[in-house]
């Protein structure tokens, strides 16, 4: 997975992996090693999850338009996005309505 950082003022995730096969995709957070994942997609789903995560929907100019918790089995829509971050539940999400700026790690 390629490695990026997103920015916005005071706000930063730190390293997220940027989800860019089908694989990868679909294991979203469960990959090994990966604390915040980046992923092309309108909705993200917590199967196979043992805790919840925190799931930040994304526009396709990063703009954050919501965020909201999901929970182990359950699937999160996201209309009117392209991406949406995966973290972990108790991390600071970015504020709605900035506009985030990734980087290449």
């Amino acid at each position: 997975m390629v490695r990026v950082r997103l920015e916005s003022g005071d706000w930063s995730s730190g390293e997220v992996a940027f989800a860019s096969t089908f694989r990868e995709r679909r294991r979203g957070l469960k990959a090994a090693g990966v604390e915040s994942v980046l992923i092309e997609t309108r909705s993200v789903h917590g199967i196979g999850m043992r805790t919840p995560f925190l799931a930040v929907g994304l526009g396709p100019d990063l703009e954050v338009r919501s965020s909201r918790v999901v929970a182990p089995n359950r699937i999160a829509f996201f209309p009117g996005c392209r991406y949406v971050l995966e973290m972990a539940e108790a991390a600071p999400p970015p504020p709605i309505g900035s506009l985030l700026e990734m980087r290449r790690v």
